[in-house]
């Protein structure tokens, strides 16, 4: 029987160079700040934290214009920070535990269920649930990564990365500007450089169908927008932290580089309505059954 990650094609095979390179600076960077917050200064902790998160109202005014990317690589961090890393380790744990029991196989929608009632609880403990953004965001990248990684390449995948996680902080800071409530938010998190890859899973396989909460399947192509509607409403309604417009932002970001309209002739051109590509003309002619034969068939 396949382990649980390799039930989802997540081998070492699987992880291409930029992909496993990120796993490990988004893992490795929160564990630091985790023991950082657990035992470091409030003066260590405010040069960290004051400085890689995105605060909106920074950037710009205070001209620390790499905090569009850093905020990226810091995520949630408990009340409790070290128990709350050990609580997520058990939850994971537990999971991939039952996984191997003879009703997972049995029952494997009962069994996906519990797992995913088991990770929205661990989520949701106020003392202990930080480390499951980091978790979450980690499997997004190591589920849609590497096919990209393996299209464009380590350095052009790399730079998407960067350019989406960048997208995401930019429309967070305007929404700051257009909206004052929102200029005091501080984000972090590699959210929007994943909905960056959801994007571009729309754009390059909009058929694909991927199991939302390992439960509910959705194509790619649906699967960004409803994603982000469900942020918006959270947001609207009070029910959630979560960044809107960073994840909005990376994904717009995302989108206008695999589809190409980044460029601004391609996007000129389907504003007017006009062919993606100029139509070229054709070298083939018919050729009659009564015509000399002057052609290889």
């Amino acid at each position: 029987m396949p382990s649980f990650a390799e039930s989802f094609g997540l081998t070492r095979r699987s992880l291409t160079p930029a992909v496993r390179a990120l796993l490990v600076s988004l893992l490795g960077v929160y564990l630091v700040s985790v023991l950082i917050a657990e035992f470091g200064s409030s003066s260590l902790q405010a040069l960290t934290f004051g400085n890689l998160a995105l605060y909106i109202d920074q950037v710009f005014g205070s001209l620390k214009l790499w905090q569009l990317v850093t905020y990226a690589w810091l995520h949630d961090i408990a009340p409790r920070p070290v128990m709350g890393v050990v609580v997520c380790v058990a939850a994971l744990w537990l999971i991939s535990v039952l996984y191997k029991t003879p009703f997972a196989q049995r029952e494997p929608g009962v069994f996906w269920a519990i797992a995913v009632l088991i990770l929205m609880v661990t989520s949701n403990l106020r003392e202990f649930g930080g480390p499951m953004h980091v978790v979450m965001n980690a499997l997004g990248l190591w589920f849609f990564g590497p096919r990209f990684e393996q299209r464009w390449g380590t350095r052009w995948f790399v730079v998407f990365w960067f350019c989406c996680a960048a997208g995401g902080a930019v429309l967070a800071v305007v929404g700051g500007w257009i909206v004052p409530s929102l200029s005091a938010t501080v984000v972090v998190g590699a959210s929007g450089a994943v909905f960056g890859l959801l994007a571009a899973l729309a754009v390059w396989h909009p058929n694909d169908v991927v199991l939302t909460w390992f439960m509910f399947p959705v194509k790619a192509r649906h699967l960004v927008l409803i994603t982000l509607a469900a942020d918006l409403l959270l947001q609207l309604t009070g029910q959630s932290a979560v960044s809107f417009l960073t994840h909005a932002g990376g994904a717009l970001t995302g989108y206008l580089l695999a589809s190409g309209y980044w460029r601004p002739g391609k996007l000129l051109r389907a504003a007017q309505g006009g062919p993606k590509k100029p139509s070229r003309p054709s070298h083939l002619r018919l050729v009659k059954r009564d015509d000399p034969p002057r052609y290889l068939h």
